[in-house]
């Protein structure tokens, strides 16, 4: 759905000033969530309860879009972003005010993955990143359903992620990596 959205944003950007179109639609997509928040806190339905995930998620989404159309002024200052990023996290998520949460989450990730220390060149075990996307939603949710997280989360956690690489690395070397053109730069590397 999010990626649906790519070329309305793309050519809104254009249409108008590039920073206001991203202020502008991460303003009526925090509404829409703010919206339903409100209308799902007034119902007894789950269905009902449910929607405000649907424009988070799309706020999670357009902050890593903002990120990347930004990302050359971020790289200049990328530890003020940070610094920045920090307090709003923890001031909205203390006072349950999230307007800034999903593109201070953002900043955080990308300082994290762009500008922090560098832990070697995992990637000569496979790329796992499109196993990760893949496979961890159906375990996530077979150990939810089992309620394997209710009673032990820690153990839980410890478990998916070991059963998300492990089926991750898998996916990569059985049926990503050899369906792969020779001249693709995964290969390669």
């Amino acid at each position: 759905m999010c990626y649906v959205c790519v070329p309305i944003i793309a050519a809104l950007g254009k249409k108008f000033n590039r920073a206001l179109a991203f202020v502008g639609i991460y303003s009526a997509a925090y509404a829409a969530y703010t919206g339903l928040t409100i209308l799902g806190s007034r119902t007894n339905s789950g269905v009902v309860a449910s929607l405000p995930y649907i424009p988070w998620h799309f706020l999670c989404f357009l902050s890593g879009g903002i990120l990347h159309s930004f990302f050359d002024d971020f790289k200049k200052h990328p530890t003020l972003f940070l610094f920045l990023a920090l307090p709003a996290y923890g001031i909205g998520s203390l006072l349950n005010v999230p307007f800034l949460m999903p593109v201070s989450l953002a900043v955080i990730i990308i300082y994290i993955a762009c500008f922090f220390y560098y832990a070697g060149n995992s990637g000569k075990y496979g790329d796992l990143s499109y196993g990760v996307y893949i496979v961890h939603f159906p375990i996530l949710q077979a150990m939810i359903s089992s309620g394997f997280f209710i009673n032990h989360p820690f153990s839980a956690f410890g478990i998916a992620a070991v059963a998300v690489v492990v089926s991750s690395y898998i996916s990569w070397h059985v049926v990503e990596k050899p369906f792969l053109q020779r001249s693709s730069h995964y290969v390669i590397a």
